[in-house]
C-alpha cells in the first residue's frame, strides 16, 4: 500500500539579486517571470558575488559569508574601500591583499568563521575581475598599459602563467568555464571549454556584472536590471520592486 503524505513544493531561484539602493534580494521564478522577494540584509551591501553554494556579500567594513538560501553563517572585519569579490575570494585594491573566507558547523549547529590571506606578489596594473579559489589556484583579470590580461596565480603568490582577454572589456566576470565581459551595450561569454562564444546585447551600455548563482548574472544599465542565462538565449528584466511592496 502506498504511503501518503504532502510534497514539499520549492520555488525556482535564479539567485541573489544586488539593487540599486544596496538591497540584496532573492530573486525566484521561472525565466521571464520573474518575483523579487524581501531583501536578504539590514545594511545596504557594496557588493556581492554567489555561486552554487552560496557567496560573499560585502556591507559597510564588513565582509558577510552567506549560505545558499541567503542565511548568514559569518561575519569578518574588512581592509578600507570596495572589495572585488568571487566565491569565497575577496580582494581589496585598496591593500593589495587577498582572502578566502569559510564556516564549519558545530555539533550544536553554531558556525565560526574562518578567514585566510591568499599569497599574491604586487600585481602591475589595475585589478578588474578575481577568480578560482584559495586552494585550486587564482585568476585575476588585470588592465595594463600593453592591454587586458588573465594571470594565473600560482600557490606562492607568483604569476604561473598569463594570457591575453579582449582589450575592450570594460566589466568582466570569472565564470567556472571561461571569462564574461561586456563592450558597450554587449556582453560577451568566452567558453574556454567548448572554445565558443555567446553574445547578448542590451539597449544600453553595461554598467555593472555580478554573479547571481552558478548559472546566472546579473548585469545593469540605465534602463534596469537584467538577467543572464549562461545556459540560454535571452536577456530577461528584474523587477524593480519585491512582490507586495509598492513605490
Amino acid at each position: 500500500m502506498a504511503g501518503s503524505g504532502t510534497a514539499q513544493v520549492t520555488t525556482p531561484s535564479a539567485g541573489f539579486v544586488r539593487q540599486r539602493d544596496g538591497a540584496l534580494r532573492r530573486l525566484d521564478g521561472t525565466t521571464g517571470s520573474f518575483v523579487l522577494g524581501a531583501s536578504v540584509t539590514v545594511e545596504p551591501t557594496l557588493a556581492a558575488s554567489f555561486d552554487a553554494s552560496g557567496g560573499l556579500i560585502q556591507i559597510p567594513e564588513s565582509i558577510a559569508l552567506l549560505d545558499a538560501s541567503g542565511r548568514e553563517l559569518a561575519r569578518f572585519d574588512a581592509p578600507p574601500g570596495k572589495a572585488l569579490l568571487s566565491g569565497k575570494l575577496a580582494y581589496f585594491p585598496s591593500d593589495g591583499t587577498l582572502w578566502t573566507y569559510s564556516a564549519t558547523q558545530s555539533d550544536g549547529g553554531q558556525y565560526a568563521g574562518d578567514v585566510a590571506a591568499v599569497p599574491l606578489n604586487p600585481i602591475e596594473g589595475t585589478v578588474l575581475a578575481i577568480g578560482g579559489s584559495g586552494e585550486a589556484g587564482v585568476t585575476l583579470a588585470v588592465r595594463r598599459d600593453d592591454g587586458v590580461w588573465r594571470l594565473r596565480i600560482a600557490k606562492d603568490g607568483s604569476v604561473a602563467s598569463q594570457d591575453a582577454l579582449p582589450a575592450d572589456a570594460s566589466e568582466l566576470l570569472f565564470v567556472t568555464s571561461g571569462v564574461v565581459y561586456s563592450s558597450n551595450a554587449d556582453i560577451v561569454y568566452l567558453n574556454d571549454e567548448t572554445k565558443s562564444e555567446k553574445r547578448w546585447t542590451l539597449t544600453h551600455p553595461v554598467l555593472r556584472l555580478a554573479p547571481m548563482s552558478a548559472a546566472s548574472i546579473q548585469a545593469d544599465s540605465v534602463s534596469g536590471s537584467f538577467v543572464i542565462r549562461l545556459d540560454r538565449e535571452g536577456v530577461f528584466s528584474i523587477p524593480e520592486t519585491a512582490a507586495g511592496v509598492t513605490q
